[in-house]
């Protein structure tokens, strides 16, 4: 819950957020500029802070984004993210990696 209420936090009232399965969270932002991506993937990437029963428990997060004009199957585009999550969890904890749509065929 404290994740997604940061998702809510750290977006656009118009941005998709959803759960993908697991521990796998994505996030949609229309029409977003890679500034905008990078913007709100470097403050996910700071991590969640979650108050239980007095403790504080820190949640790292490593985040896996592709930017296309819209032109890009949306398979595609999904594809390019989690190449970009897969190099970003190899790098360690706390890390965002965003791919364009020159990065792979």
């Amino acid at each position: 819950m404290a994740l997604a209420m940061r998702f809510r936090e750290l977006t656009r009232p118009g941005d998709i957020r959803g759960r993908l399965g697991g521990g796998e969270f994505a996030i949609f932002l229309p029409q977003a500029p890679n500034a905008l991506v990078q913007q709100i993937g470097a403050r996910l990437s700071e991590g969640i802070h979650v108050v239980a029963d007095l403790d504080v428990m820190g949640i790292t997060v490593s985040i896996g984004a592709s930017v296309t004009d819209g032109s890009e199957p949306f398979g595609r585009t999904m594809r390019l993210a989690d190449d970009a999550l897969v190099d970003a969890k190899r790098d360690g904890p706390s890390r965002i990696i965003v791919s364009t749509n020159e990065r792979a065929a």
